[in-house]
Formats: structure tokens, C-alpha cells, sequence
């Protein structure tokens, strides 16, 4: 269920998450203290054009795109703007992979298993 797939690259480690009814994502401890965000931090959200969101503490100083501000809750989950999984097609219980960059972003896009498959293979 949670976390099961593991994808391995040099620059990111990812997990497998479903996004709750409620458009909650749970995203691990671990991610969190390397990023070096706490609960109840404020953290930019944004939609790239590669289709991936990437969460980063606010004041980050990343200026290529427009994130809109949310709130780390107290179990460390996050609320995915509407809109962006309307772009996304992420409805209730879909799957998405997050990773943790080199940078310390947080990035969460559409799960495909082909790529978790593939990798395992490897």
C-alpha cells in the first residue's frame, strides 16, 4: 500500500502515496527533515510545465514560477491545491511518486508503475 514501489535515480529517492479524499498527501518524515521543513511551516506549492508539483519551504527564493502558500499540518500532510490536481487528473485514492531532489524540493507527479517496473529491472 503505502510506500511498497520504490523508484532509485542519483539525484532522488521517491515513494508511492495515495492522494486522500480530501486532496491530503502524506508525505514521509524523512523528506521533510532532508528538506528541512517542520509542521505548521509554510511551504510554496506549485504546478511546473512538465506537469510535476514541487513543494519547497516559503522564501526558498525559487522565482520561476508562482506557487501558492500552504501550511504543513501537525502529521506532516499537505492539502494539493484543487486546481492543480484538476490539471493533473489526481482524483481520490490515485497514486502519485514523490521524491526529494538534490535541491531539497519535494516533487510529486502521476504514479506510472511501467517506470517503477522498469528501474526494478535494472
Amino acid at each position: 500500500m503505502y510506500g511498497q514501489n520504490v523508484r532509485t535515480n542519483k539525484d532522488y529517492r521517491g515513494v508511492v502515496r495515495s492522494i486522500e479524499r480530501d486532496g491530503r498527501l502524506s508525505i514521509p518524515s524523512e523528506f521533510w527533515n532532508r528538506a528541512g521543513i517542520q509542521k505548521l511551516d509554510k511551504v510554496e506549492v506549485l504546478l511546473t510545465v512538465q506537469n510535476e508539483i514541487i513543494i519547497f519551504a516559503a522564501g526558498y527564493g525559487r522565482r520561476d514560477y508562482i506557487g501558492i502558500e500552504r501550511i504543513v499540518g501537525n502529521n506532516k500532510q499537505i492539502s494539493i491545491p484543487a486546481e492543480y490536481r484538476r490539471v493533473l487528473g489526481l482524483k481520490a485514492n490515485v497514486e502519485v511518486e514523490i521524491f526529494l531532489t538534490a535541491q531539497k524540493e519535494i516533487i510529486v507527479k502521476p504514479y506510472n508503475k511501467t517506470s517503477v517496473q522498469n528501474v526494478r529491472t535494472k
